[in-house]
This record gives C-alpha cells, sequence and structure tokens, in this order.
C-alpha cells in the first residue's frame, strides 16, 4: 500500500464529475457560486473547469500547514490572489483541488473520505484504498520520508502510515490533492473501470460521456499542458514514447504514478 500523494486528485476529480453527471455541478459556474467567500482576492470569476483543468491561475502551493486552525488555513485560501488572470496560462496547482474538495463538501452534505469511500471504493470493491488507513495496515505500507526541519515544512520522523504531504496533514489526512492510499490491484480496478466507460462488474460510477470528459483535451490553448478535467493528456516524459493524445494519468511526489490509454 502506498501513499498516492497527487494522484489522490484523479479521485477528487471523478467524484467532480460524478457531481457535474447528477446536475448537482455545474462545470462552467464560477466557483464562488457554491463558496462565497472563495471570491476573495480576485478570484470571483474562477470557474470550477479551471479548477479540474489548472487554468485558474493558482500558483502551485501555499504552506496552509502554518496556520494552527482550519479557519486560519481556509482564511488563507479564500485571501489568496491568483497568480496569473483566470483562464489566461496553465498552472498546476495543489490549491485547485483544494477548492474542488470544499464544494464537494458543500453541495453533498458529505466529507471527501465519505464520499470516496460510498461512489468509488466501495462500488467497485477496492478495499485497499481510503484516507487514513487504520495502524493494521501499517506493516504493508510503504514509508516515505525521514521529515525534518528543515528540508521538511514539519518536523514529523519518519512519516510511515499516514499522510507525507504537510497541508493534507494539517487537515487530518484528508484532502483533495493528496492523502489517498492504495496498492497497485485497486488501481488497475480503477483503470479498467475507466477503459470499460465507467463500470466494473455489476458497478456503474460514471457513464460513457462522463468518462470522455476525464480523456477529453480542455487545454487546447496551451499546447503541451494537455488535460481532461483532472487527468493529464500526452505527456511522453512519464507516459512513454507511444502515448496517444488521449493517454491518461497523473503522477504522485511519493513515486507514484497512473498512465492509461482509452485510445
Amino acid at each position: 500500500v502506498f501513499d498516492l500523494a497527487s494522484i489522490s486528485k484523479l479521485f477528487t476529480s471523478i467524484l467532480a464529475v460524478q457531481q457535474i453527471e447528477r446536475g448537482a455541478l455545474d462545470l462552467e459556474a464560477a466557483v464562488a457560486s457554491y463558496l462565497p467567500d472563495f471570491a476573495g482576492g480576485g478570484k470571483q470569476d474562477i470557474t470550477v473547469r479551471q479548477l479540474l483543468t489548472h487554468t485558474s491561475g493558482f500558483r502551485a502551493w501555499i504552506p496552509l500547514y502554518q496556520e494552527p486552525t482550519r479557519e486560519g488555513r481556509l482564511r488563507m485560501l479564500w485571501n489568496e490572489v491568483p497568480a496569473s488572470t483566470p483562464g489566461s496560462a496553465y498552472l498546476y496547482s495543489d490549491l485547485n483541488l483544494i477548492s474542488l474538495q470544499l464544494i464537494l463538501e458543500r453541495i453533498t452534505g458529505r466529507t471527501l473520505d465519505a464520499l470516496l469511500r460510498d461512489e468509488i471504493t466501495a462500488p467497485l470493491g477496492m478495499h485497499r484504498t481510503r484516507y487514513n488507513p487504520p495502524a493494521s495496515w501499517k506493516p504493508k505500507i510503504a514509508a516515505t520520508e525521514d521529515a525534518r526541519l528543515p528540508w521538511s515544512g514539519l518536523e514529523r520522523g519518519l512519516v510511515w502510515g499516514e499522510v507525507h504531504d504537510e497541508n493534507a496533514h494539517s487537515f487530518d489526512g484528508v484532502a483533495g490533492h493528496a492523502g489517498v492510499f492504495s496498492c497497485a490491484w485497486d488501481l488497475a480496478v480503477l483503470a479498467r473501470t475507466l477503459l470499460n466507460g465507467g463500470v466494473y462488474g455489476r458497478s456503474r460510477i460514471l457513464s460513457e460521456d462522463s468518462v470522455d470528459l476525464l480523456f477529453t483535451d480542455f487545454n487546447t490553448a496551451f499546447p503541451g499542458d494537455d488535460h481532461g478535467l483532472g487527468f493529464e493528456l500526452y505527456q511522453h516524459w512519464y507516459m512513454g514514447a507511444m502515448a496517444t493524445p488521449r493517454t491518461a494519468g497523473h503522477t504522485g511526489f511519493t513515486g507514484t504514478s497512473l498512465v492509461l490509454d482509452p485510445s
């Protein structure tokens, strides 16, 4: 079992596309229409689509973990000023998926870990995929880092069995950008589900049209930064020389990666 790091973003994205499919979330709506406080710092025009395609203008990350309270961390996000005009450039950012988490929790009334369990892992039988793995899993979990100041943001010692990412750690291990733990088998099940058009066995988690949104490039204005909803596309540097424009995947800071090719 591995700390997936940013592969967690794919789960958050799939959960968002589920809500789009159900009509509870509008891809082109302003984020502030769901989270009014988000409008601070000139972010009032950022859309849900821009979060999912990393075109919101957010910088890569900010040290939310330095704030001791959840309210303080959210205040940092509300006050954050985009580094570029929304929609004008591609800039990969953890803040996009943290914001998306907050939207999902607001519109569903459920926490992100509950959504992951109820909408993806339980239906697909992915029993080794979750946030905050129990202590009984620890012997089979790969340790990630001996986290010490100054090279790490927090003095934590050996990080083993809990999320490596400092911001996710500050949100009690449950965050839209990081925090999911899983194994190769479960990720293979997820990949096969998407390659099957959203169905695995008797369980369907997305319609075929919704799956297509994951593999359709929304960033044609930014060549080289091809992106579906949540999924990176056509990135030869880790997808390999045989990648096609619909080859999709993601990497994670802990050394993880997932690649699938629906073409």
